[in-house]
């Protein structure tokens, strides 16, 4: 049985993998969409390794807004930046 642990470091090897996409995309100049989806699917699976390695439960969402308030309570850092 996965440790939470073990979740969030495969949610972290996953959003690795989509910031490599995403970068070779970009570096084409070409599919900017792609890039963008690429970065959101990173920045998402970030979100939720975190809340992993908290032993939070998470929704099955691509909403970025719903992770940070999920892990806002445990990571102060996330709260402040949303108010910027």
């Amino acid at each position: 049985m996965a440790t939470p642990r073990d979740n969030a470091l495969g949610m972290l090897l996953k959003a690795e993998s989509d910031l490599f996409a995403a970068r070779a995309v970009l570096a084409t100049g070409r599919a900017l969409d792609i890039v963008c989806f690429h970065a959101q699917q990173a920045a998402e699976k970030s979100l939720k390794a975190v809340l992993a390695s908290l032993e939070i439960e998470y929704p099955w969402t691509h909403n970025l807004k719903r992770l940070i308030d999920l892990a806002a309570p445990h990571l102060p850092a996330l709260d402040e930046r949303q108010q910027e």
